[in-house]
């Protein structure tokens, strides 16, 4: 009797096993997937543990079967719950006309892998190395692509937000990241990248294990930011070339990508390089011309004067400006235009602050006490030239943030 018993319990707890099976192979909405895996799978597997027992008919087997039902019952439903939590907040689609979630949970309206297919392309050519020019350099956009970034531009707002993990601010740069990002409910995501060309140059013995340490402490203070995350964040670690795995590399993304305004991937580590050489040649400016799009470099000084405008008088530029004033990337209710603009582009962006109730003066020199200042992007240079901190040339003692495209 407890034979045919024990044979039942298994048979049921197979048949279950295989509708589990079916669900997850053959439902195209992922919620149904979970209900499968997590429902009928840990009935099934549950069943069976129980048959298993009957039959050996033994205490220990019994109280070891037990025990593994009720972890089953502990793991495996909050697992699919956390796993179907995770695809409904990346945009999966539904199957059923209503959302139950709406209003409850944050959802990016585009599905992750729609979100991917458009730079893939792109990304494969720049990690492939892409068309270079004879120094080793990737070559500038083409016509094509710099129309793309222009149609970018084209409306207020951004479909996504990247910041870099690196510098002695990546905390405040993660806060900032995640306060953007929730304003426009749009996906977050934080890259940390060791560069390899430290590795090879540094003096001290094993230095990759070096650099990981500093990268350990930098990413346990972004961590403590990223943990109470408001919008969907993804983390993403490599080791290569910073200027091809940080930069986002397909306009239509309209990803925003935040930098610090000092430091680079080798995550402030002492690599024992002399005083000349132990600041790596800053590529920050490099990786703000690589990346398709607009580069916001969060300054470390919270000032209250305007958003100031360093226009020379290109379409670009003028573009950006307008994108960022309708972006609302900053609070402040007064802009200086300053720079070479032209008469159009004044008389554009006078109409722009009159509509948005914005207070415009026109000035000859950027104030130190502006809360950011929209420029193009100079040439990459490093972060110090003859002593002087690049911000400074902006305006002596200037540390807010930075905008270019």
């Amino acid at each position: 009797m407890l034979a045919l018993l024990a044979f039942l319990f298994k048979l049921v707890g197979v048949g279950f096993l295989c509708v589990a099976t079916i669900g997850v192979l053959r439902f195209v909405d992922p919620f149904q997937r979970m209900h499968a895996s997590t429902k009928a799978g840990t009935l099934g597997a549950g069943l069976v543990l129980v048959g298993v027992a009957i039959d050996m008919g033994q205490t220990d087997a019994v109280i070891v079967a037990g025990i593994t039902f009720l972890f089953l019952l502990a793991t495996l439903p909050v697992a699919g719950h956390l796993l179907g939590r995770a695809s409904y907040i990346s945009g999966a689609p539904l199957e059923s006309s209503e959302d139950a979630l709406e209003g409850v949970l944050p959802r990016c309206e585009v599905p992750l892998e729609a979100r991917g297919e458009a730079a893939f392309e792109r990304r494969m050519e720049s990690m492939l190395g892409g068309a270079t020019d004879h120094s080793g350099a990737a070559a500038k956009p083409d016509t094509a692509h710099r129309a793309a970034e222009a149609d970018a531009f084209a409306k207020p707002g951004y479909d996504a937000v990247r910041f870099a993990i690196f510098g002695p601010d990546a905390k405040a740069i993660a806060r900032r990241a995640e306060t953007l990002a929730h304003a426009r409910s749009v996906p977050l995501s934080g890259i940390a990248v060791i560069d390899e060309d430290c590795i090879a140059r540094a003096k001290v013995p094993d230095p990759g294990e070096v650099i990981r340490s500093a990268l350990a402490r930098t990413l346990a203070e972004t961590q403590g930011v990223t943990a109470e995350s408001r919008v969907p964040f993804s983390l993403t670690y490599e080791e290569g070339d910073p200027l091809a795995l940080i930069p986002a590399c397909d306009a239509q993304a309209r990803e925003l990508l935040l930098l610090p305004c000092e430091g680079w991937c080798d995550h402030g580590a002492d690599l024992g390089l002399p005083a000349g050489e132990s600041q790596p040649g800053d590529k920050l400016f490099a990786l703000a011309e690589r990346h398709a799009g607009a580069t916001l470099f969060v300054g470390t000084a919270q000032a209250s004067g305007p958003v100031a405008i360093l226009h020379d008088g290109s379409d670009a530029l003028h573009s950006l400006a307008l994108w960022a004033l309708g972006s609302r990337l900053w609070d402040a209710k007064d802009i200086l235009l300053t720079g070479r603009p032209n008469a159009e582009q004044t008389e554009a962006i006078a109409a722009f602050a009159e509509e948005n109730a914005l207070e415009l003066t026109l000035s000859d020199v950027v104030p130190a006490s502006a809360c950011a200042v929209i420029m193009s992007a100079p040439p990459a240079r490093q972060v110090h030239e003859a002593g002087e901190f690049w911000q400074d040339r902006i305006v002596p003692g200037f540390r807010a943030d930075v905008l270019v495209g």
